[in-house]
Order: structure tokens, then sequence, then C-alpha cells
């Protein structure tokens, strides 16, 4: 009768240990690119509702280009229309999404 081989959960517990950390190192690298003025923001105006959503931020230019089509698609599905954005480097805080 074969056994079946044993899983190492330590290994497991190691693998998602080092996960987390690439993923905090990650926020910490976006909060401060944010913080220095380094990061890269869509600003999203839409006409009805007179809307400005804030979405980043991102370390470059094109990972925010690749990203947004996603939250238009979300912002297109609430029949809004009139969407317009531009790119913008610099610093954003809370709110992300106010009326004008």
């Amino acid at each position: 009768m074969k056994s079946k081989p044993k899983f190492n959960q330590g290994a497991f517990y190691l693998i998602d240990f080092l996960l987390m950390n690439l993923f905090l190192c990650r926020e910490l690298i976006l909060a401060t690119s944010n913080t220095l003025g380094h990061a890269w923001w869509a600003e999203v105006e839409t006409l009805e509702p007179k809307t400005i959503y804030l979405y980043g931020p991102f370390l470059s230019e094109k990972s925010l280009e690749s990203s947004l089509k996603c939250f238009l698609d979300d912002i297109y599905k609430e029949n809004i229309s009139n969407v317009s954005y531009k790119f913008v480097k610099g610093t954003k805080t809370e709110p992300l999404t106010f009326s004008i």
C-alpha cells in the first residue's frame, strides 16, 4: 500500500509570509511614491452626474493606462456617459471621489 506524500505545512507558511511581505512592500512603495508626488493618477470626469474620480496611485503611466480600462468599464456599467479622463503625476489624498 502506497502512502500519500506528506505535505510540508511549514513551506506553505513560509510562502504565505513571503507573499504578504511582497504585497506590503508594494503598498509602501506606492504610498511613498504618492507622498513624494511621483505617483500616476487618472482624473476621470463625468458630466452626468458631475463627478471627478481619482484612480490610482500607480508607479508608471503605462501601468495606469493598462489598468484604467477596467475602471472605465465599471463606470460605463452605471449608464454614465460623457466620460473624460487625463493622466496626472502628483500627490492625491482622500476623498478620491467628489462632486463638482
